[in-house]
């Protein structure tokens, strides 16, 4: 397998480093993300892997996972695979969310994990109720959306919602991380939400999921190594600054 980059791959990637390693310069607190996310935005890389037909760049998962990686490399604490690579996947047949998705107008949080107690959903009249609850959505007090997974009474029968993060059916607990990222932890309400707020059941549910959680952990993981190489320079620039450090 070669795992070569193409041209355009390359200059994708220096481009990318060269803007996040000026960022993280100028930038060091939460407030400064949104300047960041702006510019994402207008350089468009919330595109990066939508089909060239539907405005977007028309780039792989790899193009997507390059950015995720000089992210994690800048240190730059915004929704980039939650929006970029895994909304586009969520929404791959919605042009409308995909252009918003493009504009940085819709940011969406996941919640796909598995945890002893899995999130339920029941069927009424005009749509479901959802039951249950997260401990932790990364991002999602950064987002507008979230999307969770969640299954029928006796857990066979999977699927996938999006909810508006005002959606009365929730109740959210925003708290701070080592990384300062944040995150939140969901309950939900007893409230019925519309059938238009399930994005996929069953089956289709099945392969949507099976490719959110490949995408995801490509995304993250690339944006991991990213941060693992922050922290390396940072470590390698203090004990240039601190010999003494070194000699113990």
């Amino acid at each position: 397998m070669d795992f070569t980059l193409t041209e355009e791959q390359t200059l994708l990637r220096e481009s990318a480093r060269r803007y996040f390693a000026d960022a993280t310069q100028k930038a060091s607190h939460r407030g400064d993300r949104g300047k960041a996310w702006a510019d994402i935005v207008q350089m468009g890389w919330l595109s990066v892997v939508i089909p060239t037909e539907l405005g977007g760049f028309g780039g792989s998962i790899i193009d997507g996972c390059l950015l995720a990686r000089e992210l994690g490399r800048g240190h730059i604490g915004v929704p980039f695979a939650e929006s970029a690579i895994l909304g586009a996947k969520t929404f791959a047949n919605d042009p409308r969310m995909l252009e918003q998705i493009a504009q940085g107008q819709v940011k969406p949080a996941y919640a796909l994990q598995d945890d002893a107690e899995p999130l339920t959903f029941q069927r009424r009249d005009g749509g479901y109720i959802l039951l249950g609850a997260k401990p932790f959505v990364r991002f999602a007090s950064d987002t507008n959306m979230l999307i969770v997974k969640a299954f029928d009474e006796v857990k066979n029968v999977p699927a996938v919602f999006g909810l508006s993060k005002d959606s009365p059916a929730l109740k959210l607990d925003s708290y701070p991380t080592l990384d300062g990222i944040g995150a939140t932890s969901l309950a939900f309400e007893s409230h019925v939400i519309g059938d238009d707020s399930c994005l996929a059941i069953g089956e289709a549910a099945h392969k949507l999921i099976d490719g959110l959680e490949l995408a995801m952990c490509l995304a993250f993981s690339a944006e991991a190594v990213g941060l693992m190489e922050f922290l390396v320079d940072a470590t390698v620039n203090i004990l240039r600054c601190a010999p003494s450090l070194g000699s113990h």
